[in-house]
C-alpha cells in the first residue's frame, strides 16, 4: 500500500513539472535532488541541472554527482 501511495505522489510531481516547458534543478547528487532531477527528466520538460563546485565540497562528492548527472 505504501508503494502505491509513493507512486501516486511521484506521478503528481512529474505531472506538476510536465506543465512547465523548461526546468532548472539545483543538483547536489543527494537523494532529494536526484529524485527531483529524475522526475524532471520523466516529465518530458527541457531540463538543465546545475551543480555548485567549490572548496566546500569533497572531490569524491563532485565526481559522484557528475557521474549521476551523466546517466
Amino acid at each position: 500500500m505504501e508503494m502505491e501511495a509513493a507512486k501516486k505522489k511521484y506521478q503528481g510531481l512529474v505531472g506538476s513539472i510536465r506543465s512547465m516547458e523548461r526546468v532548472a534543478v539545483a543538483f547536489s547528487g543527494g537523494a532529494d535532488s536526484t529524485l527531483l532531477l529524475k522526475a524532471a527528466l520523466d516529465s518530458g520538460a527541457e531540463v538543465t541541472a546545475f551543480m555548485a563546485i567549490g572548496e566546500i565540497f569533497f572531490p569524491q562528492e563532485q565526481s559522484g554527482a557528475i557521474h549521476l548527472a551523466e546517466k
